[in-house]
């Protein structure tokens, strides 16, 4: 697998130190699950799939009756 060094701000370092503790992991660890969710496409293939595939019709409920408001 390959590596990457970068150097961060002593503050930042230390709060990825804390939330990889809390839970429970190396900060290497850490690291990868944010790089790798950063790297994901926003929009997924199994997503773009779904586009277009509602079949029938759309029913609203009832929306009873409008309310008045008072005048800003």
């Amino acid at each position: 697998m390959p590596q990457v060094h970068t150097y961060l701000k002593a503050q930042t370092f230390e709060a990825l130190q804390r939330r990889a503790r809390a839970r429970g992991l190396k900060l290497s660890e850490l690291l990868r699950e944010i790089l790798e969710a950063e790297a994901q496409p926003l929009l997924r293939p199994s997503l773009m799939r779904l586009a277009g595939s509602w079949e029938g019709e759309l029913q609203r409920p009832p929306q009873g009756e409008l309310e008045t408001r008072r005048e800003l």
